[in-house]
């Protein structure tokens, strides 16, 4: 169970770069929908190679990156 909450963001993430716009949305909402889980595979769609992947990462990351709590200590100054 605990190995899905690891693996089912970063398979949404990917999902994000799908050429159907239906499955990229609901790989938008699961991704909001899962928390906290999804943070890892945000950061690492945050700095995909795919446009539409880093952007809609990054904009589903924002609102963890506004809690310093999250920011990993390699980004903080």
């Amino acid at each position: 169970m605990l190995l899905l909450l690891i693996v089912l963001p970063f398979l949404d993430v990917a999902q994000l770069a799908d050429d159907s716009f239906i499955i990229r949305e609901e790989a938008n909402l699961r991704l909001s929908k899962a928390g906290i889980t999804s943070v890892p595979a945000l950061y690492y769609g945050a700095n995909h190679r795919d446009l539409e992947v880093k952007h809609r990462s990054q904009k589903l990351l924002k609102p963890y990156l506004t809690n310093t709590f999250f920011i990993p200590i390699w980004l903080k100054h």
